[in-house]
């Protein structure tokens, strides 16, 4: 039986926004280690796409950056 592996708290992830934008993702997705899988304070989270969608993950974060710049 595999070992759960112990997840990140996407909140502990710091970024150092006077690095690249390349170099920027790149530390985030080290700190983070799965961005498929991961928590965010005691919610755990996992994402996962439909093969069968034509919605693009591009989509989807455009639409909820939408939404978050709309909320008071």
């Amino acid at each position: 039986m595999e070992e759960e592996k112990k997840l990140i708290d996407i909140t502990e992830v710091v970024i150092n926004k006077d690095l690249p934008q390349q170099q920027r993702i790149i530390d985030f997705l080290n700190q983070i280690e799965n961005p498929y899988d991961f928590l965010c304070h005691d919610y755990k989270v996992k994402i996962k796409f439909s093969e069968n969608s034509s919605v693009t993950i591009q989509d989807v974060l455009k639409r909820y950056y939408e939404m978050m710049q709309n909320q008071p």
